[in-house]
């Protein structure tokens, strides 16, 4: 929904000169803020709202990108597969604070266990339990299936 981001950042707006390219990502970033702010606006108590990105929030830099073409034929899928990506969490459950690093993977197993449903064996990721204040981890141990295939 919001490619428009990454759309602009992947057309070099670190190269552009003009004010202009610059004002376009500002007023992109400032309509995707304000979304946010309406969706937390609108959560009920025990609603979770997950920000999640796979890729970084700023395009590589030309030495990062040659550095990986260099060392790499695959280009910029194997970028894109090495970017730091993000995810934030908004709810009444939701532990404050910067958590270690986690896989684009844990999302959905952490919604599960969120959502008081069991994690699958077979998943590649955990349930992330540590973004959760303790108490509500201490009433909902996570539970797991063997699969849902």
């Amino acid at each position: 929904r919001y490619a428009v981001l990454s759309a602009l950042g992947r057309r070099g707006l670190g190269r552009a000169s003009g004010i202009g390219a610059r004002r376009r990502l500002d007023a992109a970033y400032d309509f995707v803020d304000a979304e946010i702010g309406r969706l937390i606006a609108r959560l009920a108590p025990d609603d979770l709202l997950l920000v999640v990105s796979g890729y970084r929030l700023e395009p590589a830099s030309p030495l990062d990108r040659l550095r990986n073409r260099l060392l790499d034929d695959a280009g910029l899928a194997a970028e894109a597969s090495r970017s730091d990506g993000f995810l934030l969490a908004f709810g009444r459950h939701v532990s404050p604070g910067r958590k270690s690093v986690g896989a684009i993977v844990d999302v959905l197993p952490t919604v599960l266990y969120y959502l008081g449903m069991p994690v699958a064996r077979d998943m590649d990721g955990f349930a992330r339990t540590d973004l959760f204040l303790g108490s509500l981890t201490a009433e909902r141990p996570v539970s797991f299936i063997r699969s849902y295939q």
